[in-house]
């Protein structure tokens, strides 16, 4: 069975609009984990907003930053690919 999660993401590599938006906070990353298989939406998301301008595609330090939690999260479960 597919597994959905959500990862806040740190406030330190939120954009500065992201910071701005505390009302929409906090600010997440869907992963779903299948049995063979580790996908990541690269869209963050808010919480309590369906729809406002601080939601959107990643950009380069928030990718960098679920990459790096990713591979942390993996190293300390032991996978190895």
């Amino acid at each position: 069975m597919d597994e959905i999660f959500h990862v806040i993401i740190d406030p330190s590599v939120l954009s500065s609009e992201q910071k701005m938006h505390s009302d929409c906070s906090p600010h997440y990353f869907a992963l779903s984990l299948e049995k063979n298989k580790l996908a990541a939406e690269m869209l963050v998301r808010s919480r309590k907003t369906m729809r406002c301008s601080c939601m959107g595609y990643a950009d380069d330090m928030q990718i960098l930053w679920l990459i790096n939690l990713i591979n942390e999260i993996l190293d300390e479960a032991g996978v190895r690919i």
